[in-house]
């Protein structure tokens, strides 16, 4: 998941997501890592 993680963030993925996260950053990484 972490590797997954890693490619999206060098792809500049991980800021378009979580941008409109806002507040709850944890949830989201922990819902993206659910779905990947």
């Amino acid at each position: 998941a972490r590797a997954r993680l890693g490619e999206l963030g060098a792809a500049g993925v991980t800021d378009a997501v979580l941008a409109p996260v806002g507040p709850d950053p944890l949830g989201a990484l922990g819902s993206l890592a659910g779905v990947v």
